[in-house]
């Protein structure tokens, strides 16, 4: 490995250290929240075999709530209940390392699929590693994705599912190994049982690959199985009655013009925006000229560029139009936001690379030492905003770093903890719970419990309902 290359590796691992440890460390500080109670209420109230709850859970969500059956099923299971704080933080650690694993195994997966076979494929999986996860931690709260028990099982893990099942694919059409198959059938099944975003960037993806296969390199693979397994989960995900008992209960009408507009408006909006921070089009140029360096010329066929650029654009808009149609509304939870940035990050990079191969393949122009001049400073000038700290500071995991650092999630861990322990040893039936009003400047992204000082409030209700008590009210002292 060259000097140059040393140099770009540690420079990568730092930054993709200092993106991942803090986010690891909030779910160390990470406590129970609203359904988290709520969920764990039938299993306590059930006296035969577990397991069979688990299941009745699964089949009652499925028809009165929504259809997402792996996550339905894992929330049946109450974390908090069953192991405690620690065990509870100790599933939410898992969850996010796997994140950070299955984006990992993604990347790697990818730079083979492309042919990068040299030396230069560590640097090239270092960079795009840290590109990817940058973006999508760097530009979503996270509460709901690493510090929430519901939100892992029907968000986290099978986002983590999918990423897997791409994994397994892309590595399948490099060593037709059966076991990658498999693996990608199997991953592909889980995944589409999450949210309906999920199933949907999950499916784009795999169609993308089989229509690559199709017109460009006229073939049809075995991989259309992982597909077709994707597609089956979807549709078990999109056929179930509680959807649509759910939509009901928001609009009695289903708008799937609204929800394209909606899906349109709110892409582009956050496509700007974050071109206008420096984001994506630091990501763009960065992923153009490495893939331009590291692709061997006519290894993988690069055709229609024009043509994926909107497939990736469509498959982006994909993404977000369930939720959108789930909501009847321009209404985008924090959750869902996360995945429509891996979305973004995603066939961001791919339309870049794609470019930049149809590029070298095509012999179009060669990059000499003045273009990277160039390119350097268009990526330079907006990223310059990120030089002061306040604005570094809007990008999550150095937000959490220095709140962590402040001490911020320790007092609220600890208020958290309070709260918990006011309604376990209360003897009263009709538990008014004391804490502090959080300070000015005090932030965490970590989910909090959600009682009100409205004792009918769902999330009181609920906790009381966990805890056998009448009613909860929480009273703000100074």
């Amino acid at each position: 490995m060259s000097k140059k290359s040393k140099i770009i590796v540690m420079i990568s691992s730092l930054l993709l250290l200092t993106i991942i440890y803090p986010v690891l460390m909030g779910c160390l500080y990470a406590t129970p929240s609203a359904d988290d109670f709520t969920n764990s209420i039938g299993w306590q109230n059930y006296e035969e075999l577990h397991l069979k709850y688990m299941l009745l859970n699964l089949i009652n969500s499925y028809k009165s709530w929504q259809g997402t059956y792996f996550g339905n099923f894992i929330c049946g299971f109450p974390v908090y209940y069953k192991l405690g704080l620690v065990g509870l933080r100790i599933w939410l650690l898992g969850a996010a390392i796997l994140f950070c694993f299955s984006s990992f195994l993604f990347v790697i997966s990818f730079v083979r699929w492309l042919g990068i076979k040299h030396s230069g494929k560590y640097v090239t999986i270092l960079i795009y590693t840290a590109l990817f996860l940058l973006y999508i931690l760097g530009t979503n709260n996270l509460d709901e994705i690493f510090y929430w028990y519901t939100g892992s099982c029907v968000y986290t893990l099978p986002v983590c599912f999918s990423l897997l099942c791409i994994s397994f694919y892309m590595l399948y059409e490099t060593n037709k190994n059966k076991i990658s198959l498999v693996m990608g059938i199997v991953f592909a099944f889980l995944g589409a049982g999450g949210a309906l975003d999920i199933a949907a960037l999950l499916c784009s993806l795999l169609l993308f690959g089989f229509l690559y296969n199709y017109l460009v390199l006229e073939k049809i693979s075995r991989s259309f199985l992982i597909g077709l397994t994707a597609l089956s989960g979807a549709i078990i995900n999109v056929a179930a009655p509680g959807n649509f008992v759910r939509h009901a209960t928001m609009d009695e009408k289903i708008r799937p013009l609204m929800s394209i507009a909606n899906a349109i408006l709110r892409v582009n909006n956050v496509i700007s925006s974050d071109f206008r921070k420096g984001l994506i089009l630091a990501i763009i140029i960065i992923s153009f000229v490495i893939a331009f360096e590291k692709i061997e010329k006519d290894v993988f066929m690069f055709k229609y560029p024009g043509l994926v650029t909107i497939y990736c654009y469509i498959a982006i808009l994909v993404t977000d139009f369930p939720i959108f149609l789930g909501y009847s509304s321009a209404y985008l939870p924090g959750r869902c936001a996360f995945v429509e940035h891996i979305s973004i990050a995603i066939y961001t990079i791919l339309a870049s690379i794609y470019w930049a191969g149809w590029v070298k393949n095509n012999e179009i122009f060669k990059f000499t030492k003045e273009i990277y001049l160039t390119l350097a400073i268009i990526c330079i000038i907006p990223l310059s905003v990120y030089f002061d700290v306040s604005s570094l500071k809007e990008l999550t995991p150095y937000k959490m770093t220095w709140h962590l650092a402040k001490g911020d999630y320790k007092t609220v861990s600890k208020k958290t903890a309070s709260i918990i322990e006011q309604i376990e040893e209360s003897s009263e039936l009709d538990v008014i719970v004391y804490i502090t009003a959080s300070a000015d400047d005090e932030w965490t992204n970590i989910k909090p419990i959600g009682l009100s000082e409205d004792s009918a409030y769902w999330v009181n209700t609920g906790v009381a309902q966990y805890y056998g008590k009448s009613s909860i009210t929480i009273q703000y002292t100074e």
